[in-house]
């Protein structure tokens, strides 16, 4: 069953979720669209589509079905700012959802099962796209709500605090499956990264190339062992080369 399909199956049977006027009429025209869009024949990695991107998505459906590794969107953010380009003067929360959300469902069915996704968003719609995203992807896949400095500092003119950063939300397809998206580093101040006396008692298992050696180790194997520093307990459980 294609993956648009069991979800509009599934969300039937939802007892919670985010509700609007419209959201049906989205389900039903992101699986069958009024005006089916044209095939695109992919030939070449590098792709440009000039074209409006729910309809690139549609077209794009089938031949990248759950292809893609990593996806970034940046939506209108709803800020009822007439003078951009683009269309950013949604009337409603209702309105704008409708817009944004037939282009995330699309966007998912496109992932691997490893894959993620990165949306940009600001105070205006965060806590609707929030609660889309976890209809969407499960709250299970959601990895985090990246907080990121757009200017070094505020605005003289804003009208009660100044505001300085948005927000990237990111999703997994497959919590499970997901890369590490953030790399953590021993140093002379923290020399044992794994040993927290806090730490519950677990199995860490560690993909083959996800682990980088410091110069000063060489090149070999490091014998399964057991590794405990004073009061904190480790065990190498296999050779690591």
């Amino acid at each position: 069953m294609e993956i648009l399909e069991w979800f509009l199956e599934e969300s039937k049977m939802a007892s919670y979720g985010l509700q609007w006027q419209g959201k049906e009429k989205c389900k039903a025209q992101t699986l069958h669209p009024a005006s089916p869009p044209k095939k695109i024949k992919f030939q070449k990695t590098n792709l440009l589509i000039n074209a409006d991107n729910l309809e690139a998505l549609q077209a794009m459906k089938e031949e990248y079905n759950s292809k893609i590794d990593v996806i970034y969107i940046d939506p209108p953010y709803n800020t009822k700012n007439y003078k951009f380009i683009y269309k950013d003067t949604f009337a409603s929360h209702c309105s704008w959802l409708n817009f944004i959300y037939p282009r995330v469902l699309l966007a998912c069915g496109m992932l691997k099962e490893d894959g993620v996704i990165f949306i940009s968003i600001d105070d205006n719609e965060v806590a609707q796209l929030k609660l889309l995203c976890d209809e969407i992807f499960g709250e299970k896949n959601f990895i985090s709500q990246f907080v990121w400095q757009k200017k070094k500092s505020a605005s003289f003119l804003h009208k009660k605090i100044a505001k300085i950063s948005e927000y990237i939300l990111c999703y997994a397809k497959n919590q499970d499956k997901a890369p590490m998206l953030s790399v953590e580093q021993s140093s002379k101040f923290k020399p044992y990264p794994l040993n927290f006396k806090n730490n519950p008692l677990s199995e860490l298992c560690f993909a083959a190339g996800s682990i980088c050696f410091s110069p000063k180790f060489e090149a070999g194997i490091i014998q399964a062992s057991d590794m405990s520093h004073k009061n904190v307990a480790l065990h190498l459980l296999d050779n690591v080369e």
